[in-house]
């Protein structure tokens, strides 16, 4: 009898690595028997990094630790000190930046010429929170218009004409508490890194008590070495605005301040 055997052939694809994230984002991590979870709700145009001539905006890979994994550690480490723990803390982010201003700022007019959106320029953008979210708007846009690459250069335009919408997905805080600032527009900054946090930390209790913290650090450092490649400065920033974001929310917990 005639035995056929048939002879498979197996082809083995390699199997491809799942893509790495840009800006790794921490998962919800358990603190003294509590959930601390992140949630960026920044606007679109903060998370896309780009370089102009006087105000840089930076991925979050330029400094380590991830600034995003050293905001929940602060937050693990507030946690810990509560007298009473909550349930959840949810840290919710409305806006995180590490930008750096240069020392020698060129006229708004120079380079691709005055950015108007809704008939407004550069000298009549607002001022306190407003004006530093249009300000950076502003930047990315003549920036973005400069270099040609016009979908940028619109996206930043629309945020500038649309600042303060807010994003509908996770945590519903309804209006965030109003947080009054000292700074003024990014031409009111000194020159070097600055790390800015603003957001609110909404602690949740057994039987749905919830406590709102609000809270908004502007940390800077002067660019002292001189680089530009300013990781050193921006690092510093970094380290400061994490130490503010902790004595801010430790003072809105009532727990005394760390030195």
């Amino acid at each position: 009898m005639n035995r056929v055997v048939s002879l498979g052939v197996v082809v083995l694809v390699g199997c491809q690595a799942a893509p790495k994230l840009v800006e790794p984002f921490p998962e919800p991590s358990r603190a003294s028997g509590s959930w601390v979870v992140l949630e960026d709700r920044r606007p679109a145009w903060e998370k896309a990094a780009f370089e102009g001539p006087v105000v840089s905006l930076y991925r979050f890979s330029r400094v380590s630790p991830n600034p995003w994994v050293r905001l929940q550690k602060a937050t693990e480490a507030i946690v810990a000190d509560l007298p009473e723990k909550p349930e959840r803390v949810d840290v919710v982010v409305t806006s995180f930046r590490l930008v750096s201003k240069n020392a020698d700022a060129p006229p708004r007019t120079e380079e691709g010429g005055t950015v108007q959106v809704g008939g407004r320029k550069a000298s009549v953008l607002g001022t306190g929170r407003q004006g530093v979210d249009e300000s950076m708007a502003y930047e990315r846009a003549r920036s973005a218009a400069t270099s040609g690459d016009r979908n940028v250069a619109q996206q930043a335009a629309g945020a500038l004409a649309f600042q303060g919408g807010a994003p509908a997905a996770g945590v519903q805080l309804g209006e965030a508490p109003a947080v009054e600032l000292t700074e003024g527009p990014l031409d009111g900054l000194a020159p070097g890194a600055h790390c800015n946090i603003r957001g609110v930390l909404r602690l949740t209790y057994p039987g749905g008590r919830d406590k709102d913290v609000p809270f908004h650090v502007l940390a800077s450092r002067p660019n002292e070495t001189g680089s530009r490649y300013w990781g050193e400065t921006l690092e510093q920033a970094t380290t400061l605005g994490m130490i503010q974001f902790a004595r801010q929310v430790r003072l809105g917990l009532g727990l005394p301040a760390r030195e």
